[in-house]
């Protein structure tokens, strides 16, 4: 038997719209409040537009917890709180997702090109070298050859500047760590430097992918805010948390759906196939509802069709429990043993060492300990 949700959240013409409209909706529209989205926002907002306490403010999670949600209500936040102050000058903030590109080095000129674009600067095409004359450009204005970085990064800086631009955030900080350790170390340089010179708060968001790479620099470290997007747990308040979200989830879904979609087993059954990570509990029930015609319902047979597999559900827990055991709390006996308090002798310093790509294996690498040998 299938019914609406007793609680909907949607509009009510949506029961007579077509599945496009109703898809359009559910996808698009809303922004689901729920407890860990909450917690992360307000300590977010806590630290914006104090750049001197607070220049680099890293937000890490698990793949699919809803940084990017966040990530873009935050930017919605700084328009709404320049408005509010009746600040009228100045460029409150800009949101950028940071690419994955080719090659053997992060390109940043096109990141800086793509920031350039986003705070409604001149078009990439303008950013060239000085006019050539009709003589070797053959009638056109400029010629084909692109500015240098350094170049480009140089009107970014002074675009920034000029515009008074309050807050960077840059998504998907990790595609930054898909190179090698020097050229990863090299990078956090460059943001650390840029975010100095214009005096702009810088918001990376990222999964827990970069966590070994962001730890290496003890003073990027100390400059650095962590926020951490966590997954919900499977006890405790937590339990009962993610299901209010999911049962929230559902509350914006405009079709009939089967009650056992709201049994205590089934919504277990939901939070092993998402982790524990409501933006990928919202992927699976927006992948379920595509093309559902409008007079059929949401089954449980159709919303575990749409579920991850295995294989990528086992890749998602092990870069969980990589990350979740970094922001594990050592306490102070740890740090005190490691500085020599309290053992009567004193820590003698290490020569230094070649910096090392990473703590672990990379996340989602398999542990072949875990393999049955046959």
């Amino acid at each position: 038997m299938s019914n609406w949700h007793p609680k909907t959240k949607f509009p009510e013409h949506l029961k007579t719209s077509s599945s496009k409209e109703r898809q359009e909706y559910f996808s698009e529209t809303f922004l689901l409040e729920h407890t860990i989205l909450i917690e992360c926002r307000s300590r977010t907002r806590q630290c914006l537009f104090k750049p001197s306490l607070y220049p680099i403010l890293n937000v890490i999670g698990p793949t699919g917890a809803g940084k990017t949600a966040l990530a873009k209500n935050i930017t919605t936040y700084c328009f709404e709180e320049a408005e509010k102050k009746g600040i009228k000058t100045g460029l409150p903030a800009v949101y950028v997702e940071v690419p994955m590109l080719g090659g053997n080095s992060f390109n940043w000129k096109d990141l800086f090109l793509r920031i350039l674009s986003a705070m409604k600067s001149p078009d990439h095409k303008l950013h060239r070298k000085v006019e050539m004359s009709d003589e070797y450009a053959l009638g056109g204005k400029y010629s084909n050859s692109y500015r240098s970085e350094g170049e480009v990064r140089k009107d970014l800086e002074q675009r920034m500047q000029d515009s008074h631009l309050s807050v960077l955030v840059l998504d998907e900080i990790q595609h930054l760590f898909k190179y090698s350790g020097q050229s990863s170390d090299k990078n956090l340089d460059i943001l650390k430097n840029i975010a100095n010179t214009v005096k702009c708060q810088m918001i990376l968001i990222g999964t827990y992918e970069n966590l070994a790479m962001m730890n290496w620099n003890a003073q990027l470290k100390r400059r650095t805010e962590e926020v951490h997007f966590r997954r919900y747990l499977w006890e405790g308040e937590d339990k009962k948390d993610f299901a209010r979200a999911y049962s929230g989830l559902l509350s914006h879904v405009p079709y009939r759906m089967d009650k056992k979609l709201f049994e205590s087993r089934f919504i277990q059954t939901m939070y092993i196939y998402c982790c524990g990570c409501i933006g990928v509990l919202k992927q699976i029930i927006e992948k379920s509802i595509d093309e559902l015609p409008e007079d059929d319902s949401l089954t449980v047979k159709r919303l575990l069709s749409r579920v991850p597999n295995t294989n990528a559900l086992l890749e998602m827990a092990e870069e969980i429990e990589y990350g979740e055991d970094f922001f594990t709390d050592k306490g102070l006996d740890a740090i005190g043993k490691l500085l020599g308090v309290g053992t009567g002798k004193k820590k003698r310093a290490k020569e230094p060492e070649e910096k090392k790509s990473a703590k672990k294996q990379r996340p989602g690498t398999r542990k072949p300990e875990r393999d049955l040998v046959t």
